[in-house]
């Protein structure tokens, strides 16, 4: 039988290391057997998963840039890029369909993506919502107004990975659909006799380095830890968004926590160093799910999370703290519970978000079922 075809879009980065693109390479691992999967991407830049991507037999789509050379390029194509956003949808479902389905990662602009779909005559057309929408200037507000009301009137599923996420865009009130980020349950899984081995107190943050992901507020709690604990380590796994890294170093050295803070790229191997940590910090400032808790969860690995981030990635092993309570209480905690446990790992029940489950819901979806 004929496979169905259905069509990615994504926002400016492409297919680099980032969650969205890490949950769409899950869809396609699991479904490609049934669908081909091409992808609409609006770079030039070569992204980390496009390899892999083309290996299933789709093919990368590129439209044009609208990414911007300044700061002020970058505001003027924000206000500007909406017709050239629909018109190179509808020319990539013209020329590379027909589509049984969708699946648009564009934030409020997928409102453009599924009305070029509708008009194409795309039966399936999803707006899926990765993160908690920001209150921008006036002006944003009333474009991503006018977006949602697209989005409502041509979307035959509005869906998002947490319910705060679906909320901050679509409203509380209207008929979304929230659909967990998937992990992948072959990389991340406890190995049983390794969950009762005490550690030492050694502690792990993964994320790119970023204001959001707020890893010197880590480096902070370690120098409060240090003050207890002298051999106190730190592992930081990621890459940079500007220049946040070195942000990173001049705070590690200030703090004269060279001996204790270690920086690794994002490709390292994150199961083996989630199995040798004692829990996994992750104060966010803000986040649409959280899909690095669920894969500590399901290597036994439990997490001291800012109470902003969303409690559906909870799989019984997160403990939630306000930033505002400061760098020194989250180490009060963080050594009392050491104490407990020793850094001994727990089992957690993460079998609702793993690949298999997840995917399971977007096939149901790509064919159009209720869900």
């Amino acid at each position: 039988m004929e496979k169905k075809k259905i069509l990615l879009t994504m926002r400016w980065g492409g297919l680099g290391r980032t969650g969205v693109s890490a949950v769409l390479m899950s869809i396609v691992r699991k479904l490609n057997h049934k669908y081909i999967f091409d992808m609409l991407i609006f770079t030039n830049k070569k992204g980390y998963y496009e390899d892999e991507f083309l290996s299933y037999g789709g093919k990368i789509i590129r439209a044009s840039s609208c990414e911007g050379t300044s700061s002020f390029r970058k505001r003027v194509d924000f206000y500007l890029r909406g017709p050239r956003i629909y018109k190179e949808v509808k020319k990539a479902i013209e020329e590379n369909g027909p589509y049984q389905a969708i699946h648009c990662n564009n934030s409020y602009e997928s409102a453009l993506c599924v009305k070029a779909a509708h008009e194409c005559g795309v039966p399936v057309r999803i707006a899926h919502i990765h993160a908690v929408a920001m209150k921008g200037n006036p002006v944003y507000e009333l474009l991503n107004k006018r977006y949602v009301k697209l989005i409502k009137k041509y979307a035959t599923y509005m869906i998002g990975c947490s319910k705060e996420a679906c909320a901050s865009v679509f409203g509380k009130d209207e008929n979304f659909l929230v659909v967990s980020n998937p992990y992948d349950e072959e990389r991340f899984c406890a190995v049983p006799q390794e969950l009762a081995k005490n550690r030492p107190m050694t502690f792990v943050q993964i994320g790119s380095f970023s204001t959001n992901k707020n890893q010197t507020f880590s480096i902070h709690i370690v120098n409060e830890i240090k003050k207890k604990y002298p051999e106190v380590k730190l592992h930081i796994v990621g890459f940079d968004l500007g220049n946040y890294l070195q942000s990173m170093k001049k705070t590690v050295a200030e703090l004269s926590l060279e001996q204790n803070v270690v920086i690794y790229p994002h490709d390292v191997d994150t199961p083996k160093l989630l199995e040798e940590s004692a829990a996994l910090l992750f104060p966010s400032v803000a986040e649409g799910f959280g899909i690095v808790l669920v894969e500590a969860q399901a290597m036994g690995v439990r997490c001291y999370v800012s109470d902003s981030v969303p409690k559906d990635a909870d799989c019984g092993g997160c403990t939630f703290l306000p930033l505002s309570d400061g760098a020194q209480k989250w180490a009060e905690v963080i050594c009392k519970d050491f104490e407990r446990t020793n850094g001994r790992h727990e089992v957690y029940d993460c079998s609702r978000f793993t690949s298999s489950a997840i995917c399971r819901i977007y096939d149901g979806i790509y064919e159009g079922k209720k869900i």
